[in-house]
């Protein structure tokens, strides 16, 4: 332990505080007891205890610690005991933080906040912690009157453009928005909407869920996409989730109400490694779809859809109705090329620390990369199924990697099978895009 004239510092202990704290303290300490700048190398030296000062040494092998700058010495300890998360897992934890039940929206933003000290939001930061309030099928479960809650939105959002576009509802202490469906939301088949023997059977929610509607087979709504002529809406998901044509397709309108009839398969692809198949919405449902594609920081992004065969090992994304939001790896054709009779049109995808990129429920998610431009991605795929069933080789990276075809063949397909031109929904052009 050292003294000194006002105040005092313990040597560091990482299983006490984390370097980043300590090293708050030391300025503090240093600023109080008016510490030179060209004392603050030996004084750090001096105070951080000889285990720290060991460390110090292995760090900087090439040369004494005393000979480094004081920058240079706690740069270097931060790297070490705090080194700094990316940005990428980051923001995905920030997405998947939704608002619990009986948490306040000042306590909600709160623990926002927490989880983007590392996201590098920057200037955008009030904007993406208020876009969490614009987030398809999203409840602010809280006991707060309409105006706090209001005057909470104000302090993120200067213009209250989000108050305007939106209707704030009490309905028994919770604030209610809007309801929309949109991208990664659960779809389920006509055919089984009533079949309570399937209901009974269905393993693709776990036993203590409490939606309502977990006992029922769903897939997920890859995008919508519109037809280039008409303008229809249509939606794009696996055969297998919707597996006959002219089948009734429905969604949740309202979180954990019985689903509700959106539209009517009109495609379902006859390759069978392209398990493609198409829905056309019910016109007065149009206003309720979110119908732009969404990146993975939940932001209206326009959409290129990959063109060839030729993949490479790029960092992809999707928005799946089990997992939600996830992001991982293709992987290269040679660690799978013997088990898939196709050399083109299916790719795998791994996630990442030995995880599943997607699970069952998933099918239908359409996995994207980002590209330069902010405002585009690129579309490669749709996911279809699990490896897991196919391979089982104690190999984490392809037991547990995930089978997705590309759409380019797909929508190729549809068009010249069944006259369909579609398109992914352009997004609505603002001052700020750079493209």
């Amino acid at each position: 332990m050292a003294t000194g004239r006002i105040g005092r510092i313990d040597v560091f202990d990482p299983a006490i505080e984390t370097w980043t704290a300590y090293e708050k303290r030391l300025d503090n300490f240093f600023t109080a007891n008016t510490v030179d700048d060209n004392k603050k190398v030996p004084a750090l030296l001096s105070l951080v205890g000889p285990k720290t000062y060991a460390l110090l040494r292995d760090l900087t092998a090439s040369e004494l610690p005393k000979a480094r700058t004081y920058k240079q010495l706690t740069k270097a300890l931060k790297e070490h005991y705090s080194p700094r998360p990316l940005v990428i897992v980051e923001r995905f934890r920030f997405h998947k933080r939704d608002q619990q039940e009986g948490e306040s929206v000042r306590e909600y933003i709160a623990a926002l906040r927490k989880l983007s000290e590392f996201c590098e939001f920057k200037d955008v930061l009030n904007d993406t912690l208020r876009d969490r309030f614009e987030t398809p099928f999203h409840y602010a479960r809280c006991p707060q009157a309409k105006d706090d809650i209001e005057q909470e939105l104000k302090t993120l959002d200067t213009e209250e453009s989000f108050l305007q576009s939106h209707t704030l509802e009490i309905l028994e202490g919770n604030v209610e928005v809007t309801p929309y469906i949109g991208q990664g939301d659960k779809l389920y088949p006509g055919h089984l909407i009533n079949d309570s023997e399937t209901k009974a059977k269905s393993d693709t929610a776990s036993s203590n869920s409490e939606d309502a509607n977990s006992n029922i087979q769903y897939g997920t709504l890859g995008a919508f996409l519109e037809e280039i002529t008409s303008k229809g809406l249509y939606g794009i998901t696996c055969r297998h989730v919707i597996p006959h044509e002219n089948e009734k397709v429905f969604m949740e309108i309202q979180k954990n109400d019985l689903p509700s009839e959106v539209g009517q398969s009109v495609y379902t692809s006859e390759n069978e490694w392209e398990d493609f198949a198409v829905f056309e919405v019910k016109d007065f449902l149009i206003d309720q779809c979110i119908k732009t594609f969404h990146n993975d920081d939940d932001e209206e992004c326009n959409v290129e859809v990959h063109q060839g065969n030729d993949l490479d090992n790029w960092i992809v994304h999707k928005k799946g109705a089990r997992t939600g939001w996830t992001t991982g790896r293709i992987l290269s054709r040679e660690c799978y090329s013997s088990l898939i009779p196709v050399k083109h049109g299916v790719f795998l995808v791994g996630g990442f620390d030995e995880d599943y990129f997607a699970r069952t429920g998933d099918s239908g998610s359409v996995v994207f990369m980002r590209k330069s431009s902010q405002s585009t991605v690129s579309v490669l795929g749709m996911v279809f199924g699990g490896m897991e069933n196919i391979y089982n080789d104690h190999q984490p990276e392809i037991e547990k990697s995930t089978m997705c075809f590309l759409l380019n063949h797909a929508l190729s397909n549809l068009s010249v099978q069944n006259g369909l031109e579609l398109q992914f929904v352009p997004r609505k052009q603002s001052s700020s895009d750079s493209d």
